[in-house]
């Protein structure tokens, strides 16, 4: 694996760990949606112990265009629905995890 490869994966992982602890924390498996506020990713990076990202919103921006979803949240959803993120109506405000019916 190359440099650059390896230090995706590990930007990769350490995002996941903080979505996964995010979503269990807010039961989303029990849920069809859930609102949590940008300073909720700092909180559970502190818990957990990992380093944030210079800019916080890549957490929510990897995983919404460039990873696939941790294999803990992928397996606590069923399986003829989707989750994604929706972003806030305007900067600054609560962000949104939703389920919407794969189609």
């Amino acid at each position: 694996m190359s440099k650059k490869n390896a230090a995706s994966a590990r930007k990769a992982n350490r995002y996941q760990a903080i979505l996964v602890k995010i979503f269990s924390n807010h039961g989303g498996s029990n849920k069809k949606d859930f609102l949590f506020e940008r300073d909720e990713i700092r909180t559970v990076a502190n818990q957990l112990k990992i380093q944030l990202p210079k800019n916080i919103g890549d957490v929510l921006y990897s995983q919404r265009y460039r990873a696939e979803w941790p294999e803990a949240i992928k397996s606590a959803i069923p399986r003829d629905t989707i989750w994604l993120f929706c972003p806030p109506a305007r900067v600054g405000t609560d962000s949104s995890w939703c389920e919407e019916a794969a189609g």
